[in-house]
């Protein structure tokens, strides 16, 4: 079974973490949907972002990042937000 984790009011799943070629998200479909997600560096810097999603789910393609840990920023459409440490290997 999936495990949620509550952050930030935001029911979500992030699997696999780590993860070497992509991250699913998941939301508990109550909330409101994703709207955008981004994964920064530890520097603070985008390493990827995927906008205009507009749903419960989403998978993230993490090929091309180095390896490393990086902050996970979740977006629902109705402004709130949530982050999780992912690390990518």
């Amino acid at each position: 079974s999936l495990l949620h984790e509550v952050n930030g009011g935001v029911e979500m799943n992030i699997y696999p973490n780590p993860s070497s070629d992509k991250l699913n998200v998941i939301i508990n479909s109550l909330q409101r949907p994703i709207l955008s997600i981004r994964l920064m560096d530890v520097t603070g810097r985008i390493a990827s972002e995927i906008t205009n999603i507009n749903a419960f789910a989403e998978s993230v393609n993490v090929s091309n990042l180095s390896k490393g840990v990086y902050l996970l920023n979740l977006n629902l459409t109705d402004g709130t937000t949530a982050t999780k440490r992912v690390t990518i290997n």
